[in-house]
């Protein structure tokens, strides 16, 4: 796998598979990160004492409904 995925850059693998049923993202460095179109429309990132900082992964559910769910697997 490793020979392959050498064969073209992250940004020709994205072009590639854009449009494509594939669960693939780029590697991304920080500064990239922040710009990203995906995590701005989420707003994934926040300011604290001016640095740029993930957001906590929202709630989605109470104690009582995660149990809920998980018993019927």
């Amino acid at each position: 796998m490793e020979d392959i995925f050498r064969t073209k850059t992250r940004d020709e693998w994205m072009k590639l598979f854009t449009g494509k049923q594939a669960c693939v993202t780029p590697v991304l460095d920080h500064e990239e990160a922040l710009q990203y179109e995906h995590n701005v429309a989420r707003e994934s990132f926040t300011q604290v004492d001016n640095r740029s900082v993930p957001q906590p992964a929202p709630k989605m559910y109470s104690k009582d409904e995660f149990k809920n769910l998980t018993s019927k697997l």
